[in-house]
């Protein structure tokens, strides 16, 4: 399995902070949304490849931003189309620029993950007895706010969008068989979402179990700053009371 991470994009509606750089790069609590998502996959992974767009085209050398990190490598790749295209185009970017005969863990740049998360996400799905199927990790509870996904009685997804369903984490697993016919659906849906693949494909959801500190979603300012808050917040908890 390899990773790719998906952060090309703007991201305006967080505001001024993104002016420069992408969502990854934000800083919440006292780390940056990379260090949260880079110390989550450490454990499992030696290399995560990384999609850029906004602010590396001509502008800056990812050498001199990107983490440089021990315990795993990030492999930087500059998608200069980033503006034209939604991040469908970007997947479809980083599928031609990471040739592979592997399942791919698709992650999106705006999301705070924890360890706990991509274990329990990728220990399902190696268990499950359907080899031949992607998988949307999504968190329990029904929710309206947010992207969602819904799924049917044998729990394959069924939609995906804005719609009433079960929040999903940012998280997804490309299998290997469906590569090929992503590459074509997003050839033809370039300013479209990536995710857009799983309910055409045979595609698991894997609940994920919901605590508070394991997943926070950055779409917005309000995101960012709530997200600010609760971290900021839990921090202080911990060291009361250690």
């Amino acid at each position: 399995m390899i990773p790719i991470i998906l952060s090309a994009g703007r991201g305006s509606r967080v505001g001024k902070e993104t002016q420069d750089l992408p969502k990854w790069f934000l800083e919440i609590g006292d780390k940056r949304i990379h260090d949260y998502q880079l110390d989550a996959l450490s454990t499992r992974f030696d290399t995560v490849y990384l999609v850029l767009g906004h602010g590396f085209v001509d502008e800056t050398n990812p050498d001199d931003i990107v983490p440089n990190r021990t315990d795993i490598e990030v492999v930087p790749i500059v998608f200069n189309e980033w503006k034209e295209v939604d991040n469908a185009g970007s997947a479809l970017f980083a599928l031609e620029a990471v040739p592979s005969d592997e399942d791919l863990l698709l992650i999106c740049g705006d999301v705070i993950i924890n360890e706990e998360v991509v274990d329990e996400f990728i220990s399902k799905y190696e268990k499950s007895t359907d080899s031949e199927s992607s998988a949307v990790a999504a968190f329990e509870g029904i929710q309206d706010e947010k992207t969602a996904v819904t799924w049917d009685s044998d729990r394959y997804i069924l939609d995906y969008g804005t719609v009433e369903g079960h929040e999903e984490a940012g998280i997804f697993i490309l299998n290997e068989t469906h590569i090929d016919i992503a590459e074509n659906m997003w050839s033809n849906n370039l300013n479209d979402w990536f995710p857009i693949i799983f309910p055409e494909v045979r595609s698991k959801a894997i609940t994920i179990c919901n605590n508070s500190d394991s997943h926070y979603e950055i779409n917005t300012e309000e995101d960012l700053q709530k997200a600010r808050e609760i971290l900021v917040n839990n921090k202080i908890k911990n060291q009361v009371n250690d």
